[in-house]
Protein backbone atom coordinates (compact mmCIF):
# COMPACT_ATOMS: atom_id res chain seq x y z
CA UNK A 1 0.00 0.00 0.00
CA UNK A 2 1.62 3.44 -0.70
CA UNK A 3 2.08 5.87 2.01
CA UNK A 4 0.88 9.54 1.91
CA UNK A 5 3.60 10.95 0.17
CA UNK A 6 4.20 8.02 -2.36
CA UNK A 7 0.62 8.34 -3.33
CA UNK A 8 0.11 12.01 -3.54
CA UNK A 9 3.46 13.20 -5.25
CA UNK A 10 4.28 9.54 -7.65
CA UNK A 11 2.98 8.88 -11.45
CA UNK A 12 -0.77 8.12 -9.87
CA UNK A 13 -0.86 11.94 -7.63
CA UNK A 14 -3.89 13.51 -9.95
CA UNK A 15 -5.70 9.82 -9.55
CA UNK A 16 -5.35 9.81 -5.96
CA UNK A 17 -6.32 13.45 -5.22
CA UNK A 18 -9.68 12.56 -6.94
CA UNK A 19 -10.18 9.20 -5.37
CA UNK A 20 -9.81 11.32 -2.00
CA UNK A 21 -12.33 14.00 -3.25
CA UNK A 22 -14.54 11.39 -3.89
CA UNK A 23 -14.17 9.42 -0.60
CA UNK A 24 -15.25 12.97 1.30
CA UNK A 25 -17.76 13.61 -1.07
CA UNK A 26 -19.72 9.99 -0.14
CA UNK A 27 -18.85 10.58 3.66
CA UNK A 28 -20.73 14.02 3.63
CA UNK A 29 -23.40 13.05 1.55
CA UNK A 30 -23.99 9.88 4.14
CA UNK A 31 -23.87 12.09 7.28
CA UNK A 32 -20.91 10.46 8.27
CA UNK A 33 -19.83 13.11 10.84
CA UNK A 34 -20.58 16.73 12.01
CA UNK A 35 -18.36 19.24 12.25
CA UNK A 36 -18.03 21.13 15.97
CA UNK A 37 -16.05 23.81 17.20
CA UNK A 38 -13.15 21.60 19.24
CA UNK A 39 -13.99 23.95 22.18
CA UNK A 40 -17.64 22.62 22.63
CA UNK A 41 -15.95 19.16 23.16
CA UNK A 42 -16.60 17.77 26.85
CA UNK A 43 -13.63 18.28 29.23
CA UNK A 44 -12.55 14.44 29.38
CA UNK A 45 -13.09 14.03 25.64
CA UNK A 46 -10.15 13.02 23.32
CA UNK A 47 -9.63 13.64 20.12
CA UNK A 48 -8.38 10.38 17.70
CA UNK A 49 -5.90 11.02 15.14
CA UNK A 50 -7.36 10.32 11.40
CA UNK A 51 -4.93 9.27 8.61
CA UNK A 52 -5.50 7.97 4.76
CA UNK A 53 -5.14 4.95 3.53
CA UNK A 54 -4.33 4.37 -0.07
CA UNK A 55 -4.39 1.49 -2.63
CA UNK A 56 -4.00 0.33 -5.92
CA UNK A 57 -6.80 -2.07 -7.31
CA UNK A 58 -5.86 -4.07 -10.43
CA UNK A 59 -7.46 -6.51 -13.12
CA UNK A 60 -5.99 -10.37 -13.03
CA UNK A 61 -4.13 -9.83 -15.78
CA UNK A 62 -2.20 -6.98 -13.65
CA UNK A 63 -3.61 -4.02 -15.64
CA UNK A 64 -4.20 -0.59 -13.07
CA UNK A 65 -8.50 -0.77 -12.31
CA UNK A 66 -9.25 1.74 -10.01
CA UNK A 67 -7.21 3.98 -7.17
CA UNK A 68 -8.57 3.75 -3.88
CA UNK A 69 -8.66 6.29 -0.84
CA UNK A 70 -9.47 5.65 2.28
CA UNK A 71 -10.48 7.85 5.32
CA UNK A 72 -9.76 6.35 8.67
CA UNK A 73 -9.60 6.80 12.54
CA UNK A 74 -6.53 5.76 13.87
CA UNK A 75 -7.98 3.03 16.11
CA UNK A 76 -4.64 1.88 17.65
CA UNK A 77 -5.20 5.10 19.72
CA UNK A 78 -8.22 4.44 20.81
CA UNK A 79 -9.04 3.06 24.05
CA UNK A 80 -11.63 1.08 25.99
CA UNK A 81 -13.20 2.55 28.61
CA UNK A 82 -12.63 6.06 27.40
CA UNK A 83 -13.58 5.33 23.85
CA UNK A 84 -15.53 2.90 23.92
CA UNK A 85 -17.33 0.88 26.50
CA UNK A 86 -18.12 -2.49 25.16
CA UNK A 87 -16.73 -5.88 23.70
CA UNK A 88 -15.29 -5.04 20.33
CA UNK A 89 -15.97 -8.70 18.66
CA UNK A 90 -17.65 -8.99 15.83
CA UNK A 91 -18.05 -12.89 14.48
CA UNK A 92 -16.91 -13.78 11.30
CA UNK A 93 -18.76 -16.58 9.16
CA UNK A 94 -17.51 -20.13 9.47
CA UNK A 95 -15.52 -21.76 6.64
CA UNK A 96 -17.65 -24.76 7.80
CA UNK A 97 -20.80 -22.47 6.62
CA UNK A 98 -19.29 -21.40 3.26
CA UNK A 99 -18.71 -25.21 2.09
CA UNK A 100 -21.97 -26.30 3.12
CA UNK A 101 -24.08 -23.38 1.48
CA UNK A 102 -21.59 -23.87 -1.69
CA UNK A 103 -22.02 -27.70 -1.52
CA UNK A 104 -25.59 -27.33 -1.14
CA UNK A 105 -26.19 -24.72 -4.38
CA UNK A 106 -23.75 -26.83 -6.22
CA UNK A 107 -26.06 -29.86 -5.43
CA UNK A 108 -29.32 -28.35 -6.02
CA UNK A 109 -28.47 -26.01 -8.95
CA UNK A 110 -29.35 -22.96 -6.65
CA UNK A 111 -28.37 -19.05 -7.84
CA UNK A 112 -26.41 -17.64 -5.30
CA UNK A 113 -25.14 -14.12 -5.21
CA UNK A 114 -22.46 -11.80 -3.97
CA UNK A 115 -23.13 -8.48 -2.11
CA UNK A 116 -20.46 -5.69 -1.61
CA UNK A 117 -21.41 -2.86 0.34
CA UNK A 118 -19.91 0.69 -0.42
CA UNK A 119 -18.65 1.79 2.57
CA UNK A 120 -19.95 -0.91 4.79
CA UNK A 121 -18.79 0.48 7.98
CA UNK A 122 -20.33 3.62 7.45
CA UNK A 123 -23.65 2.39 6.71
CA UNK A 124 -24.23 1.80 10.64
CA UNK A 125 -24.59 4.64 13.55
CA UNK A 126 -22.50 5.50 15.58
CA UNK A 127 -23.12 4.98 19.61
CA UNK A 128 -20.48 6.21 21.89
CA UNK A 129 -19.12 9.85 21.55
CA UNK A 130 -16.70 9.57 19.46
CA UNK A 131 -14.34 13.25 18.18
CA UNK A 132 -12.03 12.59 15.24
CA UNK A 133 -9.62 14.80 13.80
CA UNK A 134 -10.57 16.55 10.26
CA UNK A 135 -8.58 14.35 7.73
CA UNK A 136 -5.18 16.00 5.98
CA UNK A 137 -5.81 18.15 3.04
CA UNK A 138 -9.35 18.62 3.74
CA UNK A 139 -11.20 22.00 4.72
CA UNK A 140 -15.24 21.47 6.24
CA UNK A 141 -17.55 23.34 4.40
CA UNK A 142 -18.10 26.77 5.83
CA UNK A 143 -15.10 26.78 7.78
CA UNK A 144 -12.86 29.46 7.82
CA UNK A 145 -8.90 29.20 7.44
CA UNK A 146 -6.97 28.37 10.94
CA UNK A 147 -10.50 27.53 12.58
CA UNK A 148 -10.11 24.99 15.15
CA UNK A 149 -12.64 22.02 14.38
CA UNK A 150 -13.41 18.12 14.95
CA UNK A 151 -15.38 15.79 13.49
CA UNK A 152 -18.16 14.32 15.93
CA UNK A 153 -19.06 10.92 14.22
CA UNK A 154 -22.73 10.28 13.81
CA UNK A 155 -21.59 6.85 11.74
CA UNK A 156 -18.79 4.14 11.97
CA UNK A 157 -15.50 5.01 10.47
CA UNK A 158 -12.66 2.78 9.01
CA UNK A 159 -9.82 1.72 11.44
CA UNK A 160 -12.43 2.28 13.96
CA UNK A 161 -12.27 -0.85 16.98
CA UNK A 162 -15.86 -0.97 17.08
CA UNK A 163 -16.78 -0.72 13.41
CA UNK A 164 -17.21 -4.41 12.81
CA UNK A 165 -19.22 -4.69 15.39
CA UNK A 166 -21.67 -2.04 14.48
CA UNK A 167 -21.68 -2.87 11.44
CA UNK A 168 -22.90 -6.24 12.59
CA UNK A 169 -25.59 -5.29 14.65
CA UNK A 170 -26.57 -2.81 11.99
CA UNK A 171 -26.75 -5.64 9.77
CA UNK A 172 -28.42 -8.05 12.15
CA UNK A 173 -31.28 -5.93 12.95
CA UNK A 174 -31.57 -5.33 9.21
CA UNK A 175 -32.11 -9.24 8.68
CA UNK A 176 -34.60 -9.73 11.45
CA UNK A 177 -36.88 -6.69 10.29
CA UNK A 178 -36.72 -8.55 6.45
CA UNK A 179 -37.97 -11.45 7.79
CA UNK A 180 -34.60 -13.53 8.32
CA UNK A 181 -33.84 -15.89 11.43
CA UNK A 182 -30.40 -16.95 12.73
CA UNK A 183 -28.90 -20.06 12.44
CA UNK A 184 -27.69 -21.26 15.88
CA UNK A 185 -25.26 -23.16 14.35
CA UNK A 186 -23.46 -20.05 12.98
CA UNK A 187 -24.85 -16.35 13.63
CA UNK A 188 -23.54 -15.57 10.56
CA UNK A 189 -26.07 -17.44 8.55
CA UNK A 190 -29.52 -16.15 7.83
CA UNK A 191 -32.57 -18.46 6.69
CA UNK A 192 -35.50 -16.67 5.81
CA UNK A 193 -38.92 -17.85 7.50
CA UNK A 194 -41.01 -17.72 4.70
CA UNK A 195 -38.97 -17.95 1.41
CA UNK A 196 -36.55 -20.16 0.49
CA UNK A 197 -33.78 -17.45 0.62
CA UNK A 198 -30.23 -18.09 3.11
CA UNK A 199 -28.03 -15.20 3.51
CA UNK A 200 -24.34 -15.26 4.88
CA UNK A 201 -22.75 -12.06 6.32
Amino acid sequence: LPSIKEALMGPHKDEFWTAMEAEIKTLESMGTWEVVPRSSMPKRATVIPSTWAFRIKRYPDGRLNKFKARFCVMGNKMEKGVHYFEDAYSPPVGWPTVRAAMLLSATHGWQSRQVDFTNAFCQAPQKDLLYVSVPQFYKPKGCEDGQDVVLLLKRSLYGQVTSPKLFWEHLQKGMHQLGFDQSKSDPCLFVHKQHKLMVLN
